[in-house]
């Protein structure tokens, strides 16, 4: 009785497609909760082995862009496995197996996608899109709930905290409130290129509604305040306006709304005090005295001078942060020591604690996705890896599993598909 309804169930997951629907759930999860991600990972995992269970051979005959990616991935992973060897500080090292295991299920489950998640990938984007848009709302109602308070029967309205006039409910760490303000606008980025995708093409009503949705995304990236999404915009915004004026179809309400934002966010955008200091932090100097100086160079040399130690195979899976507090304390850093600030630059952080094989699987994994974007001519691929690359460069941003599930997610979501013959 048993083995018949879980055989029933088995073949009524298989044609209802289960596993694109637990996606579904993630899409929406990911940009509203993400610590809730593990157990809807586990059912996907468990969903597609039982997708898989009568067509193994199928999905593991043969090489493709998806199959070698994975495989890319997995061998970074099992290399970076090889650090607990060599790693003093165990603790520090399981944990970060546990939050990498996203960084190999989530290849495993779409380097061959069915064709249920292939035929509607549009519907995942635009599910994330919308809770994205969904969570900054959300940042907006908390921020000003936290800023009105009543005193002697009149509402007044304050941004800033009490004893910490400096700060803005309204802006950066404060606003995001439950994420890092560098997963939060990474997550923004992609929702406004899909939000502007959904747009072209669309009915009248749906046109209106995504690129409104784009237009409140690509404001709220000002009250997130991160640099490097910054940057990414810089090139991102000019290319996808180009891309839509050039191709087929040139829907004028959403170049003309999207342009009108973007000049309309200039002034703004230079009189940010974190933006302002964007332009030395490129240049590697501080403009002048009343620049905002920042901490990177000090990270970055430190970085370098423990990396000089251990080049071959690195510090091991836990031990990067305890190598860098040892220099940051020679250097007389004691606020860096203190928050034990990580290398601020993904390359770096795999070279540290992987050595030259861990950075030379990390490089192979963007050589093979840029190939396959250009060679696809997918635009929408390349721009996440350029975002991807930009924000690697001033975070490290595979520390957290925030950043680990949507880098593994995306560089398969997004991978471009075999045409169907």
């Amino acid at each position: 009785m048993k083995t018949g309804i879980i055989s029933t169930w088995s073949e009524w997951a298989r044609t209802k497609g289960l596993t694109f629907y637990i996606l579904c759930v993630i899409m929406v999860i990911m940009p509203l909760q993400n610590r809730y991600l593990p157990p809807l990972m586990i059912l996907l995992f468990i969903s597609w082995l039982n997708d898989i269970y009568s067509g193994t051979r199928d999905i593991f005959r043969g090489l493709s862009a998806g199959k070698i990616l994975f495989l890319l991935f997995l061998s970074l992973f099992i290399w970076q496995l090889a650090g607990l060897l060599y790693s003093e500080n165990n603790v520090m090292a399981w944990r970060n197996v546990s939050s990498r295991l996203a960084f190999v299920l989530f290849p495993l489950v779409l380097f061959n996608q069915g064709e249920k998640i292939r035929d509607n990938r549009k519907i995942l984007f635009r599910l994330f899109a919308a809770a994205t848009a969904v969570y900054l709302l959300s940042c907006y109602l908390v921020a000003s709930y936290r800023s009105f308070s009543l005193s002697q029967g009149s509402l007044i309205f304050n941004p800033h905290p009490s004893g910490a006039e400096w700060e803005n409910y309204f802006f950066n760490d404060l606003f995001t409130y439950s994420i890092h303000p560098s997963y939060l606008s990474m997550y923004a980025i992609m929702a406004f290129l899909f939000a502007v995708e959904a747009a072209r093409g669309a009915g009248r009503r749906a046109m209106i509604a995504w690129t409104s949705t784009a237009l409140f995304i690509f404001v709220s990236l000002y009250f997130i305040s991160s640099r490097a999404a910054l940057l990414s915009m810089i090139l991102i915004v000019p290319i996808w306006l180009i891309n839509i004026m050039t191709g087929k179809r040139r829907p004028i309400f959403i170049v003309l709304i999207l342009v009108s934002a973007a000049m309309a966010s200039i002034p703004f955008i230079m009189s940010n005090e974190r933006y302002k200091s964007l332009i030395p932090l490129i240049s590697e100097r501080n403009a002048d005295e009343n620049s905002v100086k920042d901490d990177r160079f000090i990270i970055w040399n430190s970085a370098l001078r423990v990396l000089k130690n251990s080049p071959v195979i690195g510090v091991g899976l836990g031990d990067v942060r305890d190598e860098l507090v040892k220099v940051y304390d020679s250097m007389g850093e004691e606020r860096l020591s203190q928050n034990k600030t990580n290398a601020h630059n993904q390359f770096l952080e795999i070279f540290l604690e992987s050595g030259i094989p861990g950075i030379l699987l990390f490089l192979a994994i963007f050589v093979l996705m840029a190939f396959r974007a250009v060679k696809s001519k997918d635009l929408l691929y390349i721009m996440f890896i350029f975002m991807t690359l930009t924000f690697f460069m001033f975070e490290s941003v595979l520390y957290r599993f925030a950043g680990i599930s949507f880098f593994s997610l995306f560089a398969f979501l997004l991978l471009p598909q075999p045409k169907k013959e």
